[in-house]
């Protein structure tokens, strides 16, 4: 528990960053733009990433995370799914 709070204040700051992205669904730079943000976090956690282009499927992107304990099975983060709700209202 310790590292999580020491980490909180960060942890807290890339929350807002976040939120504060237009990242609806069919805000597809929004998206990248969330995309790019986590990537760099996962990154500085040790993670290495890639930024799938939607352009193919009319979408911005997914986020592909990997890190050798998860050995062939690469975790997708979407972005775009946070904020996916917003857009049907």
């Amino acid at each position: 528990m310790d590292a999580v709070d020491a980490r909180q204040t960060e942890a807290l700051d890339l929350l807002e960053r976040s939120v504060n992205i237009n990242s609806g669904s069919f805000n597809l730079e929004g998206v990248r733009d969330v995309g790019a943000l986590f990537g760099e976090a996962f990154r500085d956690a040790g993670l290495t990433t890639e930024w799938v282009d939607g352009a193919d499927f009319g979408r911005a992107g997914h986020l592909v995370v990997a890190h050798p304990a998860f050995g062939d099975v690469a975790k997708r983060v979407d972005p775009g799914v946070a904020d996916a709700v917003a857009e049907l209202l």
